[in-house]
C-alpha cells in the first residue's frame, strides 16, 4: 500500500515541479548552509522574513529568535562531534535551507531533502546571491543523502512537510509545531514533537480563566491547522468550565484591512468580552497586533495568546498575556559564542 501511495505521489511531484512549482527553487533563494558529515540531517527553519504578494522568501532577516535556534543547532553539532563518547568514529552533519516561515516553501525544502528529487540541480551559477550558489547547495544534498529532518517551526509548515517525508520513510523532529492534526500516524509516520500537545494549551488558557473568575470571552484564531484545531479545543474547553464566547472569529492566512476592520466592529458589539482568546499562527501575530493597536479600543480589552505571542517584542507590545513554556537552563558555552 505504501509503494502505491509512495508511486502516485511522486506523479503529484513531478507535476507540482512542473507547474505549480516552475517558478520557486526548491532550495530558496538565499541559497543554504551545509557541513558535511558521516551521517548527514537536513534543517528546515525560518532564516527571512517572508516575502509579500507572490514573493516566497523577502528580503529582511527574521526575528533573533530564529537566527539563535539555526546558530544553536549548528553550536551543538560541533560538541556532538568533538565528543567521541556519542558517536564514535561518526561525524554528523546537517544542511539547513530556509523555509521563510511559509507552508508552501517548507514543502519546497521537503522536497529538495528527498533523495529523489533535486530540481535544483538544474541551476547554475549564475543564480548566485549573498555569495553562496545554488549548485554548491544541490552539490551538498546530492552527495549527502538525508537521514533526518529539524524542523520545520509552525504546524501549518510541518502538515505540509512532514507528510511528504513520511511517505519517503525521513523521520521529522519538530521544535514546536503543537497541533494535534499532526498525531495522525496514518499521516504522519515518521513525525515526532519537542512541543505539548495544544490541548494541554487550551486546559491552561481556561484554567487560567476560571483561578480569574473570567467568565465571558471571545476567541480569533488563523485559519488552517494550528489555529482551527486550537480554535476547537478551547471551544470545548470552555463549555467544560461554563466559560461563554461571545463570538469567534477565523483570521485569514493572508490577512487583509477588511478583516482587521471587521475585528473592530465585533469588539465595538461587545464590549462585555473583556478578555480576547488568541491562538494564532506565528507570522500573522505582529501584524495582528500592529493593526489592533491602530485602534482606540484595544486597550478596554485583556488580550491572551497561545505560545506564538511569546516571541513578539515585549518593548513594542506591552500588556499582552500569553502561555510560555518552560525555560532551558542556560547554557554559558552558547551565550559566549554568540558573543563572537
Amino acid at each position: 500500500m505504501k509503494s502505491q501511495q509512495l508511486f502516485v505521489f511522486n506523479i503529484f511531484i513531478q507535476i507540482l515541479n512542473r507547474y505549480a512549482l516552475s517558478q520557486v527553487n526548491l532550495i530558496g533563494r538565499h541559497g543554504c548552509y551545509a557541513k558535511s558529515g558521516d551521517i548527514n540531517l537536513g534543517i528546515s527553519m525560518i532564516i527571512h522574513e517572508s516575502g509579500q504578494g507572490d514573493e516566497i522568501c523577502g528580503q529582511r532577516l527574521s526575528a533573533r529568535f530564529f537566527l539563535e535556534v539555526v546558530f544553536s543547532m549548528g553550536l551543538t553539532f560541533d560538541k556532538i562531534n568533538q565528543d567521541s563518547s556519542i558517536l564514535p568514529n561518526i561525524t554528523l552533519g546537517f544542511i539547513v535551507l530556509d523555509d521563510c516561515g511559509k507552508d508552501t516553501a517548507a514543502l519546497a525544502r521537503a522536497m529538495a531533502f528527498t533523495s529523489s528529487n533535486h530540481k535544483c540541480n538544474k541551476l547554475n551559477d549564475e543564480n548566485k546571491q549573498d555569495g553562496i550558489t545554488y549548485s554548491k547547495c544541490c552539490e551538498a544534498l546530492n552527495n549527502n543523502s538525508v537521514k533526518g529532518v529539524i524542523g520545520p517551526f509552525s504546524s501549518r509548515q510541518n502538515i505540509m512537510a512532514a507528510s511528504l517525508l513520511s511517505l519517503y520513510g525521513i523521520p521529522t523532529l519538530a521544535p514546536v509545531a503543537s497541533s494535534e492534526e499532526l498525531d495522525d500516524k496514518s499521516r504522519f509516520g515518521y513525525f515526532l514533537r519537542l512541543f505539548p500537545a495544544d490541548r494541554f494549551q487550551a486546559e491552561a488558557m481556561l484554567a487560567f480563566y476560571t483561578y480569574q473568575n473570567w467568565s465571558y470571552s471571545a476567541l480569533i484564531y488563523s485559519e488552517g491547522g494550528y489555529g482551527e484545531n486550537g480554535a476547537k479545543l478551547i471551544n470545548n474547553e470552555a463549555k467544560k468550565r461554563g466559560i461563554c464566547l461571545a463570538f469567534t472569529f477565523m483570521l485569514p492566512s493572508r490577512p487583509v484591512e477588511s478583516d482587521f476592520e471587521y475585528i473592530r466592529r465585533l469588539l465595538d458589539m461587545n464590549p462585555e468580552a473583556v478578555v480576547i482568546t488568541l491562538f494564532l499562527e506565528q507570522d500573522v501575530v505582529e501584524t495582528f497586533f500592529i493593526q489592533m493597536k491602530n485602534f482606540e479600543i484595544f486597550h478596554n480589552f485583556i488580550w491572551f495568546g497561545s505560545e506564538t505571542v511569546i516571541l513578539l517584542d515585549k518593548n513594542k507590545f506591552e500588556g499582552i498575556l500569553s502561555l510560555s513554556v518552560p525555560q532551558s537552563n542556560e547554557i554559558p558555552e552558547f551565550n559566549e559564542a554568540l558573543k563572537q
